[in-house]
């Protein structure tokens, strides 16, 4: 049986400091990731004028492959198998659905360093998750 690490992360710094912990971890022989790129397109103020809802999602959506790919390059030098999505929606809500998800071994979620407001939101979402939760930070 596998051993399935889920790794949500919504910036490149707390993705790279969850797969770094991961990696320094001992390992389960059967250790499979999936990293989650969770993103929340947003169009703040007068911004909505210039960018459409499209657009904003577009451009959230590239710049999360950017996350995965880098994120995955370092999976594969490690020779961990992984796989990788992106999660377009309000964070929250994101944790909470992936922690009622039974597959996971464990997931390791990266505190957000400099806003303590979003990681006590993420630890509130992750508060009746199933699977064990590690948070990196």
């Amino acid at each position: 049986m596998i051993h399935l690490v889920a790794v949500p992360f919504s910036d490149p710094a707390g993705g790279a400091r969850a797969v770094d912990a991961l990696l320094k971890a001992p390992r389960h022989p059967r250790l499979e990731v999936e990293l989650i790129a969770m993103v929340e397109p947003l169009r703040p103020g007068k911004v909505a004028v210039f960018v459409s809802a499209e657009r904003a999602e577009r451009d959230a959506r590239a710049a999360a492959a950017r996350w995965l790919a880098e994120l995955g390059q370092r999976l594969e030098r490690a020779h961990v198998p992984y796989r990788s999505s992106v999660a377009v929606g309000p964070v929250t809500r994101t944790l909470h659905a992936l922690g009622e998800r039974r597959e996971f071994a464990c997931l390791l979620v990266a505190d957000p360093a400099s806003s303590p407001w979003r990681s006590w939101l993420r630890h509130a979402a992750l508060r009746s998750a199933q699977p064990a939760i590690t948070f990196v930070p």
